[in-house]
């Protein structure tokens, strides 16, 4: 901690101690005076410590828009408590919080506006699926723990290791001293039982936190969030109340927020329903790919022209998937009907194949790739059993 400088202690978290400090070394871009915060957690044993250690490692890798990763991770002993503690120093965001904006919301009694809220769900969505395809597993997610990082646009700090969350004597101390704490946490998480689904639970739970804070004070929210875990019918209810039981969001939440894991959709699976798609479409996530319509005019030049044109216009228009689709087709037609020389060709493979990775679940463009690489290769197959060589084309 000699390189920081602590202006001041910030809450305690369910696991440790936070505060605010001031980088006192160069070592930065922009110098000293960057503000940071770190989180101590102390540790039981030197075992313990390097075990959250190593977990944590991973997380240094982690390299998304919506994750605030940490910034360094190291372990001190301090003398006069004799104790270790894994400290965890992660980037301050001047602009606050989730959970500043539901209380500042909820004080006017004033709603998120909708908006708002489907871009938090589609950056949410996006940043899980990133996260749990890696097997990583946030294990706290609460609005104290997003970062607000503009108008609406959110950032996920302060991942918590398996190792510190399933600290069953630690846990139940924090608790205690903060009972809401836990409120976020899915029902069997409380069991210290992790997974992603526990994930899905905790972010149904911010957004019933976002929908109510017009509605419900602090202590009603709180309570809300207790009583879904032990029934859905607390849930259908309190969504009745909002005037929320057939709206898309109430259905969402209903999938997100089912006592039993299994029952939740995986990050994955929410991808498929369609409020969500155009949640993920807001929030500019390139889970979506948005098809954008190709004029007739630029319809009609690629279906006269050449292979440098077709392959120039592929590179230009590499997120269209009707422009992909039409110049794969176009460059079947001439690949049949011309002769192509070596280079040629393997600038026709390379762009073909490119367009099929880029649109992966385009059916079209998978079969029309197919065709047009097969045709090349068994053309280049026919040359060499003629010519007794390695030939792949003649001109």
């Amino acid at each position: 901690m000699e390189k920081y400088e602590v202006l001041y202690r910030m809450r305690p978290g369910a696991l440790g101690t936070m505060s605010l400090v001031e980088s006192k070394t160069e070592e930065e871009e922009s110098g000293a005076g960057k503000k940071y915060v770190v989180k101590q957690v102390e540790c039981i044993d030197e075992n313990q410590a390097n075990n959250a250690l190593r977990e944590a490692m991973v997380l240094l890798k982690v390299k998304h828009r919506n994750i605030c990763a940490y910034k360094e991770l190291f372990i001190i002993w301090d003398n006069c408590i004799s104790s270790l503690f894994l400290c965890l120093v992660m980037h301050h965001s001047d602009q606050g919080d989730l959970s500043g904006l539901i209380k500042a919301k909820r004080q006017k009694c004033e709603q998120i506006q909708d908006w708002v809220i489907q871009i938090f769900l589609g950056q949410m969505v996006d940043v899980l699926v990133y996260l749990h395809k890696q097997n990583i597993f946030h294990r706290n997610l609460k609005p104290s723990n997003i970062l607000l990082d503009g108008e609406a646009s959110f950032m996920l700090c302060d991942f918590s290791s398996e190792t510190l969350m399933t600290d069953e004597m630690k846990w139940k101390i924090r608790v205690e001293e903060a009972p809401d704490q836990k409120s976020w946490m899915a029902p069997e998480a409380l069991k210290f039982s992790f997974s992603d689904k526990s994930d899905i639970w905790s972010v149904g739970c911010i957004l019933l936190d976002m929908l109510n804070c017009s509605y419900l004070h602090e202590e009603e929210a709180i309570s809300l969030l207790g009583r879904i875990k032990e029934s859905s019918h607390s849930l259908e209810n309190a969504l009745m109340c909002m005037r929320q039981e057939d709206t898309a969001i109430s259905a969402i939440l209903l999938l997100m927020l089912q006592i039993q894991p299994a029952m939740r959709p995986t990050a994955h699976e929410l991808v498929m329903d369609q409020f969500v798609k155009e949640c993920l479409i807001l929030a500019g996530s390139p889970l979506i790919k948005v098809k954008k319509p190709l004029s007739p005019e630029i319809m009609e030049v690629i279906c006269k022209s050449g292979i440098r044109t077709v392959l120039e216009f592929m590179l230009t228009y590499s997120d269209i998937e009707e422009a992909q689709e039409k110049a794969i087709e176009r460059l079947h037609t001439l690949v049949k009907d011309a002769k192509v020389n070596l280079k040629r060709g393997l600038e026709i493979i390379s762009s073909v194949t490119c367009a099929a990775k880029n649109h992966i679940d385009s059916l079209k463009i998978q079969l029309a790739a197919c065709s047009v690489l097969l045709d090349i290769v068994g053309r280049a197959v026919r040359c060499w059993l003629a010519r007794g060589q390695f030939v792949a084309f003649a001109q």
